[in-house]
């Protein structure tokens, strides 16, 4: 949440010195200013510069401190954030907006329990604080803890119905519940209030293609990308909708750019590895660099997500190692019938993710082909209204930081 403050009489000091021609040396406030105006118009690393200068000249200025860490959870630059946030935080103990700000930091990094402290204090400090309720909201979204998430997000609904975060995040809830009439009522709501988010905008595909309206999906992510061509989950994504359209160098070309965007996320590597292993065109295939891939996907999310371990399977099959192929298609299945038993296991703070249950049926199939000494061959999902069967995974949807106009926080 971005901060204003302006002080008494600035801008008729600034027009004085501008009547007599004289040139005066700028402020912290002048500096913290020019920021401010920066950051409104989207120029983050400018507005980062000025904030820079303010606290150049006042090293204690909180407001700065915390405007900067704003504007680095905009890049998506979290752990510079971090620092920032932790001195506005250190500098004033009850700044409703810096522990927001932190919030949304740790969030970013998936450090979730310490996220939903930060946003929690932020609601204590200012129960009327919609965008710390629409952050808590996204945390608990996180952990699927659905029914605590739309209790948050509803109430910050109530206390600001044009907060388009709060709408895309609650959109990103009924998403996971399978409520895609409600989802798409609510990014649609998003995208109204705020129609360069490209975050709603790739949040919407999603749904998309949960309905098998790929050509949507492709739309609504090729948008996305216009207004941020730095957004990797929607590279992914639309290269999930190319597959499923038989559109394979297309969807190389999108998982290939996602990586190099993210080097750093799962999902990615594992479509890129179930392109590679199960694509029923052969010129695709390739079996080494399917495992590589695989194995990438596995370790980013500590062997605990089903369907790495299935890609993996499917990597040593298209590889003729059917051996392994069994093994890993086993501990997919294993993972999720643990899950399925102990639900609780896939809400820790390192979660088990397993397999929905057309997926798991699907595994069951996958692992007698195995054991047949048969690779898999991923059959595109024809365009239908029906629910998409996760062949490949969509991203992660984006939750947009909870940070609406510039407002002075109360005194």
């Amino acid at each position: 949440m971005l901060t204003r403050r302006v002080r008494a009489g600035f801008l008729a000091a600034a027009l004085t010195a501008v009547a007599v021609g004289t040139a005066s040396a700028q402020s912290d406030v002048d500096y913290y200013n020019d920021g401010v105006s920066w950051h409104e118009r989207g120029n983050y690393a400018q507005a980062i510069a000025n904030y820079t200068e303010a606290l150049r000249l006042n090293p204690d200025y909180a407001f700065a401190y915390n405007n900067r860490g704003a504007a680095y959870n905009k890049l998506r630059e979290y752990k510079l954030a971090l620092g920032d946030l932790n001195a506005a935080v250190r500098l004033d103990g009850a700044y409703a907006y810096a522990y927001n700000n932190r919030g949304a930091a740790y969030l970013g990094l998936k450090k979730n329990d310490l996220a939903l402290l930060d946003y929690s204090e932020a609601i204590r400090l200012d129960p009327e604080f919609a965008a710390a309720w629409a952050g808590r909201g996204a945390v608990y979204d996180a952990l699927r803890k659905y029914h605590l998430a739309l209790d948050d997000l509803n109430e910050a609904i109530r206390l600001d119905p044009g907060l388009a975060s709060a709408h895309n995040n609650r959109g990103n809830v009924y998403r996971d519940l399978n409520l895609l009439d409600l989802a798409l009522a609510d990014y649609n709501e998003a995208i109204r209030l705020d129609p360069r988010d490209a975050t709603a905008v790739v949040n919407r595909g999603r749904v998309e293609l949960a309905r098998r309206d790929y050509e949507h999906a492709v739309a609504d992510c090729t948008a996305a990308i216009r207004i941020d061509p730095t957004l990797a989950v929607a590279y992914n994504n639309r290269g999930i909708a190319y597959c499923n359209l038989r559109k394979y160098d297309l969807a190389l070309a999108d998982y290939n750019e996602a990586i190099r965007l993210d080097p750093n996320h799962a999902y990615e590597y594992r479509n890129r590895a179930h392109l590679r292993a199960a694509c029923p065109d052969a010129k695709f295939r390739d079996g080494r660099r399917a495992f590589q891939d695989a194995v990438s996907a596995c370790k980013l999310t500590h062997y605990r997500d089903a369907y790495p371990l299935g890609t993996l399977a499917a990597a040593y099959a298209e590889s003729g190692d059917f051996t392994h192929a069994v093994e890993y298609q086993r501990k997919a299945i294993d993972l999720s019938e643990h899950v399925a038993a102990h639900p609780a296991a896939s809400a820790s703070e390192v979660p088990v993710t397993p397999l929905n249950s057309q997926d798991l049926r699907a595994a069951r199939n996958r692992l007698a082909l195995y054991q047949a000494g048969k690779p898999y061959r991923e059959v595109p999902k024809p365009a239908t209204t029906a629910v998409v069967s996760s062949g490949t995974t969509p991203a992660p949807q984006p939750t947009k930081p909870p940070a609406t106009k510039p407002t002075s926080p109360k005194s």
